[in-house]
């Protein structure tokens, strides 16, 4: 038998709490230690401080519990179960640990409801609560590495389907402005917006120095037809872009302003273009057709200035001739139907003037025919087929359709094994420069 007072030491700890018989004496000091240490903490934490940790409350949380009710409203809405819910949050600062209660209860609602939470980390660390988040709601986390494919990144991770956009609460047009849009179908079938500046809305300098480069007499900046879309656009290339600004003529735009001296000065003038929407840098693809024909435009995901890049024409520039060719063409219909009531001799005047169109028609299809006969005697005689106006049935203008006059088909390599091995690097390399050249 112990006597009593050792019986009280052996059940009592050093902090004065009562032995547990059942745990291990080391844990027993662990614990006793804890506990210690956070009565000091609480004896020494004064009460204000407690009440501001308290006020504390991220807005994130508040954001959540709104879209959760959102969500939950629309879907009772829905027969059907056609949408498929989802939660997308940017992500642009740090964790705070006043968030983490609030923000996982909010997490553990959209588990239970089975809304996945998307998180687009687009500035600062990695979140360990929206990674955890995004983890157990089945949601997407990425981290963006280049802020300006923000739109990227958000198409090809984010897109919500086609059923859920008629859903989205979007923002209304006295929150934002979107000056312009510009909708290019890409390669993939996706279709892309792009905002742009409204070039209305710039200074007038840059009105007429977009004026100067689609003037070709004047800046000797000669663009080429591209397809964008769908429709047909005038795009050049950046270098010839930037010899442009630096011609003499150029001093005449500019007026009182300062003239460009050097190519860097030029190019910031080239950029101020793309800024204020007067151009659009893009990718040239394939030719639609045959030599000669547009190719198709793809805009670039970076939208920066370099003399090797191409850049489209957004700015119509005035629209006042195209107003007055629509009132022309207005009053065309109207003459035409009012065609029983013309004096007779504008009636006579017409009929010839028909005449006439009927007889170039006749004459276009003789030249077809006379060229297309002329070819088939040649082919026999000439290494060379011989064609009369070989750009006739080119996706050109009307002038360049009869220039040049004549021209012979392709070379076909007809020579030894030898010959074409010794031959084959000057001539790819001959063909690529003067490839170049022409599309320069």
């Amino acid at each position: 038998m112990l006597d009593k007072a050792d019986n009280e030491e052996a059940t009592t700890s050093n902090n004065g709490n009562r032995r547990n018989a059942n745990m291990y004496p080391h844990f027993q000091i662990v614990t006793d230690q804890i506990v210690s240490n956070l009565q000091k903490l609480l004896s020494s934490t004064d009460a204000s401080f407690l009440k501001k940790d308290m006020g504390a409350s991220p807005t994130i949380t508040g954001a959540l519990s709104m879209a959760l009710c959102y969500i939950n409203r629309v879907t009772k809405l829905d027969d059907e179960a056609h949408i498929k819910p989802r939660i997308l949050v940017l992500s642009v600062s740090p964790d705070s640990a006043y968030q983490y209660i609030p923000l996982m209860n909010c997490i553990f609602s959209a588990q239970k409801a089975s809304i996945p939470l998307d998180v687009c980390k687009i500035f600062g660390e990695e979140t360990a609560f929206l990674q955890q988040a995004s983890n157990i709601t089945g949601g997407v986390y990425v981290k963006m590495e280049n802020r300006q494919a923000l739109l990227e990144y958000l198409m090809m991770a984010f897109l919500p389907d086609r059923y859920s956009r008629n859903y989205l609460n979007l923002p209304s047009q006295d929150q934002f402005s979107v000056n312009g849009l510009l909708y290019a179908q890409l390669a993939s079938g996706q279709q892309q917006t792009i905002q742009v500046n409204d070039a209305n809305k710039a200074p007038a300098i840059y009105k007429n120095t977009s004026n100067y480069l689609k003037d070709e007499k004047k800046s000797g900046l000669k663009a080429r037809q591209g397809v964008f879309n769908g429709k047909r656009f005038e795009y050049f290339k950046g270098k010839r872009g930037i010899d442009a600004i630096l011609k003499e003529n150029y001093a005449k735009v500019t007026k009182g302003d300062k003239t460009p001296t050097n190519r860097e000065e030029a190019f910031n003038v080239l950029n101020d273009l793309g800024k204020f929407g007067f151009i659009l840098r893009v990718d040239r693809g394939e030719s639609i057709g045959g030599k000669g024909s547009p190719r198709i435009l793809q805009p670039n995901p970076v939208q920066e200035v370099k003399e090797d890049g191409y850049y489209m024409w957004i700015w119509e520039g005035s629209q006042v001739k195209l107003y007055m060719g629509a009132a022309a063409l207005v009053a065309v219909v109207l003459a035409g139907v009012l065609f029983p009531l013309w004096p007779n001799f504008l009636r006579l005047g017409v009929w010839y003037l028909s005449i006439a169109v009927l007889c170039l028609v006749g004459v276009f299809f003789a030249i077809a025919i006379v060229r297309l006969i002329i070819y088939v005697i040649t082919y026999p005689v000439l290494p060379r087929g011989f064609w009369i106006f070989p750009n006739l049935f080119e996706d050109v203008g009307i002038v360049e359709s009869f220039i040049p006059l004549y021209g012979f088909d392709p070379v076909k390599d007809k020579k030894s094994k030898k010959a074409s091995v010794e031959a084959k690097p000057v001539t790819a390399t001959a063909t690529t420069t003067a490839t170049a050249t022409k599309e320069e």
